[in-house]
């Protein structure tokens, strides 16, 4: 089963994107395979983060939900 988000979405876009300049390169094209990368969410100022079971509640999330954002979105302006 694969969720309906933006993350996946945009992990699927990539997959798409290289099976084209496959496809036009005659070369085989690749599967998509969907694996999470864990869940994060923020209720009022507690955070919540689950990395494969392993739950983590805390304030903290919510520097950390920051950081990955920093990260994520300076990897696509780049």
């Amino acid at each position: 089963i694969v969720p309906k988000n933006g993350q996946t979405a945009r992990r699927m876009a990539l997959t798409i994107t290289d099976n084209v300049m496959r496809s036009l390169q005659k070369r085989p094209l690749k599967h998509f395979h969907y694996f999470s990368k864990g869940t994060l969410l923020i209720v009022g100022k507690m955070g919540f983060l689950d990395l494969g079971g392993i739950i983590f509640k805390s304030r903290l999330v919510l520097p950390l939900r920051d950081i990955l954002y920093r990260l994520l979105y300076n990897e696509i302006a780049t």
